[in-house]
């Protein structure tokens, strides 16, 4: 009987910190997904501007340089996507593959959402200067919304890891 009562200690405690982890690793991923959006535009608008190069090689060259191997999902395959095969406008191919997008990351929160839609009017813009303008607001809004989920991954990740752990033992105190 003992040794049951402690296989399933240690099985609760095991499940409060995988949960605690989940909750953690969910909110590094947000910040990921801000990180990678914000390098991305920064990229682009280099790009465009520096190098004076057409939108779909600028974007292609984003996706291979930055995402890579990378397992987040991200906006911009998908809008490449859009505008060759669908045929669509770069606004609407944006704002569809933004859909998607926002399906497959349940984290990302409605003002985060915002400045990620926002990207989709850059590309509509045609003099380079006035694209650039707009593309450094919204880098500088998604660098804002980055640093304040970085600073809660480090206090509230660590307070979701230890609330779950806590709760755990409580269980196991309540259960023995």
């Amino acid at each position: 009987m003992l040794i049951l009562k402690v296989i399933g200690a240690i099985m609760i405690l095991i499940s409060g910190y995988l949960f605690g982890r989940h909750i953690r690793d969910n909110m590094q991923n947000r910040t990921s997904a801000i990180s990678s959006i914000r390098k991305s535009l920064e990229y682009i608008d280099n790009k465009i501007i520096i190098e004076n190069m057409y939108l779909e090689d600028v974007v292609m060259q984003c996706i291979e340089e930055i995402y890579g191997d990378e397992k987040l999902p991200e906006p911009f395959s998908d809008f490449i996507a859009n505008i060759r095969e669908n045929n669509m406008d770069t606004q609407n191919a944006w704002d569809r593959a933004c859909e998607k997008y926002y399906t497959q990351c349940d984290y990302i929160k409605e003002d985060e959402k915002k400045y990620i839609s926002q990207i989709g009017s850059l590309f509509t813009i045609v003099d380079k200067e006035r694209q650039s303008e707009s593309a450094k607001r919204i880098i500088s809004g998604l660098n804002d919304i980055e640093k304040q989920s970085s600073d809660k991954v480090k206090k509230d990740g660590s307070l979701a890891l230890k609330i779950s752990m806590i709760i755990a033992v409580m269980l196991i105190v309540l259960i023995v």
